[in-house]
């Protein structure tokens, strides 16, 4: 079982993440056979593959345009739903971070009254499928989104997929400086930074955390992260969640 001792000391003041593994295999299982229930829901119409519909990890073996993958998993249908909010909030990693960090909710930046917790799949070597370098503050700052007082931000990232190691990759204590430069774009309804590459990132080592399926990533919200191209041959799938917790 993990021990957070000084997890919010690490988090907030040194390395800026932690890499942790969930020990309840059932819960695991519960999480992730919800994701695939709606995925073979929604995948079942391009193709009659139960290899590929039943195997969530098989989902590149499609033959889809861009067009077609883009127009399927839009962040609305990749948004978690009620039934899988109360399976997250019963588990056992739930209730050991909300004993470290108090009293937790769910963000609801992307949009108002629903929650920031979104399921992601990239597949393999396919370098539109992650994003680049960035902190996950800036999107509350280029869309005016102030996080609610007496709040502050957990990150939270989780592997669901089988034979793929490698998924977030993160730049350790960039979250001590607070004064990146990034352009702002607008992207699929949202302003969106784009990080401004400077000399002063070269001091950060980027560092490819190995987290296979089970291991999830608890990270501030101003650590510079990024998502690792996937040199795996199999689609990657991860969950994703912003959490709100009590100062």
């Amino acid at each position: 079982m993990p021990k957070y001792k000084n997890i919010k000391e690490i988090i907030d003041n040194k390395k800026g993440y932690l890499v942790e593994k969930i020990n309840n295999e059932d819960e695991f299982n519960n999480i992730k056979n919800l994701i695939v229930e709606i995925y073979q829901k929604e995948i079942q119409q391009y193709t009659k593959n139960q290899k590929i519909i039943n195997y969530i990890e098989n989902y590149h073996l499609i033959k889809l345009d861009e067009k077609t993958h883009k127009k399927i998993w839009t962040r609305e249908k990749r948004r978690a739903p009620k039934k899988l909010l109360k399976i997250l909030m019963k588990t056992d990693f739930y209730s050991r971070i909300k004993k470290e960090f108090g009293k937790l909710k769910f963000s609801d930046m992307v949009e108002k009254g629903k929650p920031d917790v979104f399921w992601r799949l990239v597949r393999p070597r396919k370098k539109n499928d992650v994003g680049p370098i960035h902190a996950d503050s800036w999107f509350w700052k280029v869309n005016q989104k102030k996080v609610e007082k007496g709040y502050k931000i957990l990150k939270f990232w989780m592997m669901l997929s089988e034979n793929c190691e490698c998924g977030l990759g993160v730049m350790p204590f960039s979250q001590l400086k607070k004064d990146w430069n990034y352009e702002v774009v607008y992207k699929d309804g949202l302003y969106k930074p784009n990080f401004i590459v400077s000399e002063n990132i070269y001091k950060y080592n980027p560092l490819s955390l190995k987290t296979k399926n089970r291991h999830y990533v608890l990270f501030n919200y101003d650590l510079l992260h990024f998502g690792q191209i996937n040199t795996s041959d199999v689609t990657r799938c991860s969950l994703e969640i912003t959490f709100l917790y009590k100062t």
